[in-house]
């Protein structure tokens, strides 16, 4: 069974398979679940903090649409969508007919807003990876929060990953933002 939960920071649904546990609990994990940065398993940066070769710089490659798909035992599908364009952004929460998510989706939840990039640090776990600060502009919800400090990782440019949200670490300020990365939400690249 599918469970939609909301991200206290992004106020869209997070996609996820786990059994039904207690509110604070969920909470939790929600606020984890959708904060993702891009990360790759290898030791090699594989081109993710390219200095503008063969992949370009995390700017260049961050641009397009992103997306995170779970199947429902339905075989419909679950989905979270990201774009990046000039500095701008927009999320989208969606249920799709198919389990790929690859028809026409409809929409549950929307935000949107602008993005910089900041320094590449490391993670606590030594990954090189990229500061990124959301200013939110339209969202669906009153409680989303103004700002969000992330990190966003991409792994061969073609799967993108978002800082790990913990309670020291919950993105509402620069101090606190996520000092890992998720790597259990993988976000596809969408031609």
């Amino acid at each position: 069974m599918s469970l939609i939960r909301t991200d206290q920071h992004f106020n869209t649904p997070v996609l996820s398979t786990a059994p039904r546990v207690s509110a604070s609990r969920i909470v939790s994990v929600l606020a984890c679940a959708l904060w993702l940065a891009l990360a790759g398993c290898s030791d090699t940066d594989d081109g993710l903090l390219g200095e503008g070769g063969e992949n370009g710089s995390v700017d260049v490659q961050l641009q397009g649409d992103w997306l995170y798909c779970l199947e429902n035992p339905d075989g419909s599908g679950e989905g979270v969508r990201l774009s990046f364009d000039a500095g701008q952004f927009v999320q989208e929460t969606a249920r799709y007919a198919d389990a790929a998510c690859t028809l026409t989706p409809e929409v549950t939840a929307s935000s949107a807003g602008s993005y910089a990039l900041g320094d590449r640090v490391l993670t606590s776990s030594g990954l090189e990876v990229q500061e990124i600060d959301y200013v939110f502009t339209r969202t669906d919800s009153a409680d989303q929060a103004s700002r969000v400090y992330d990190l966003v990782y991409i792994q061969n440019n073609s799967i993108l990953y978002r800082g790990l949200v913990t309670g020291a670490n919950d993105g509402l300020s620069p101090d606190a933002r996520p000092n890992e990365i998720f790597f259990s939400q993988p976000f596809d690249r969408r031609q």
